[in-house]
């Protein structure tokens, strides 16, 4: 984030901090969402601070964006039946804000305990050669809304794991500039570190409820897979 500050404020740039799967992270001592002019959270159930339908928020500190961005969700209106820009209907409705307010109290244990599942996720796989594993920095804390692994043999250890029962998934596995919807602006091999990354990655169950029998059974299947 330093990097990128300095970048904005040198070419007078805004920062979007896209905090979907990171609520409740951390970088050197300092929240996510609190950084750019503009941060947008996820309340998609998957998330670590989920509702029970769909839902988000957006979050600054500038009192323009703060007024525009209330108009956008508000069929671009102020004032009631008079509508000054284009908008959406993107209200929060009052029993997902209801649930959120309770879950809100419990996130900083849960994502603690997704941490503590992370790190003992790293030490039962930390001697296996050619797997790449997350970095824990003393700087940040990575609240693992995923624990993703790198390696080279991704496809077929994802079928191993599901032939006992474990759902390892592939997120993302098309490059953003790879979409059809982008077709024309980037063409392959013009982001080789991206495609090469969406080759490699396959995340792990990852939740405050995972239990050490079952990330024993994991990690024991994956040492299983690679012996």
């Amino acid at each position: 984030m330093d990097e990128i500050l300095q970048l904005a404020k040198e070419y007078n740039l805004f920062v979007i901090e896209d905090s979907a799967q990171a609520f409740g992270a951390e970088y050197k001592g300092k929240k996510v969402c609190s950084f750019g002019n503009v941060a947008c959270i996820s309340f998609f159930p998957s998330k670590n601070l989920g509702c029970y339908g769909d839902g988000g928020m957006i979050i600054t500190n500038d009192k323009v964006i703060f007024e525009k961005v209330k108009m956008i969700a508000n069929h671009g209106s102020k004032e009631r039946y008079i509508h000054e820009i284009l908008g959406v209907n993107s209200r929060l409705d009052a029993l997902q804000a209801a649930i959120l307010r309770v879950k809100l109290k419990y996130i900083d244990e849960w994502n603690n305990k997704r941490i503590q599942n992370a790190k003992k996720y790293s030490e039962a796989l930390k001697d296996l050669p050619n797997v790449i594993l997350p970095t824990f920095k003393n700087y940040s804390k990575h609240i693992f809304h995923q624990y993703t692994l790198r390696l080279n043999s991704r496809d077929k250890l994802q079928k191993f794991l599901k032939e006992r029962n474990i759902p390892a998934m592939i997120y993302y596995p098309i490059p953003l500039h790879l979409q059809p919807a982008f077709r024309g602006f980037a063409e392959e091999g013009s982001l080789p570190i991206a495609e090469k990354l969406a080759k490699e990655v396959i995340s792990l169950p990852m939740h405050p409820d995972l239990v050490d029998e079952e990330i024993n059974f994991i990690t024991n299947s994956i040492k299983e897979f690679y012996s």
